[in-house]
């Protein structure tokens, strides 16, 4: 896609949200992200006023949807796991062969707590497949990208999912549309 085209909107509203985005462990340039780093948003036109608007009309549409402070908050809270993700990177320096280790720059701290979840889970999820019930086999750095990559598209599925599963309970639940 052309440089200047962005996707996934909301990851650009969440980072216009200074305040937010550093309590969710997030740096306000789109670029510091492997998900969003292709394309041309500085982070002057991420912090800008277009993308803050937006962000207000999310939020607006959510508290119309009758969500809760802390609904609206876990969904950002998956978001910022989501594009912190991206930026765990493996050591290849052993070759393919080897046993994915994380970089230690990885945010996997940070993306643990975000989920609520050990960090050891998370960790293992990402460098270990399990087979049966209880064979872990470990994963080469070129297969631990895959599986980060894997979660964070499934983490992100299943919010979208939630999301609308949640708009179409609050338009089914208001007399307003009871009868169109």
């Amino acid at each position: 896609r052309p440089k200047v085209e962005r996707s996934f909107h909301i990851f650009y509203y969440l980072l216009s949200q200074t305040k937010l985005a550093s309590s969710l462990f997030l740096h306000p340039d789109p670029g510091h992200f492997a998900y969003l780093a292709c394309s041309d948003i500085t982070p002057a036109a991420a912090a800008g006023s277009s993308f803050q608007r937006d962000f207000a009309y999310v939020w607006k549409s959510m508290e119309l949807l009758g969500w809760a402070k802390s609904d609206k908050v876990l969904i950002f809270k998956i978001l910022a796991a989501i594009l912190l993700l991206g930026n765990v990177t493996f050591d290849s320096s052993a070759g393919d062969d080897s046993t994915a280790v994380p970089a230690p720059d990885a945010p996997l701290e940070a993306i643990a707590s975000l989920l609520a979840i050990p960090t050891s889970s998370l960790l293992a999820a990402l460098t270990t497949r399990t087979l049966g019930a209880s064979l872990k086999v470990p994963l080469s750095p070129a297969s631990a990208v895959l599986a980060r990559d894997s979660l964070a598209k499934h983490l992100y599925a299943r919010l979208f999912d939630f999301v609308v599963a949640a708009i179409n309970d609050s338009l089914a639940d208001d007399a307003t549309f009871a009868d169109t």
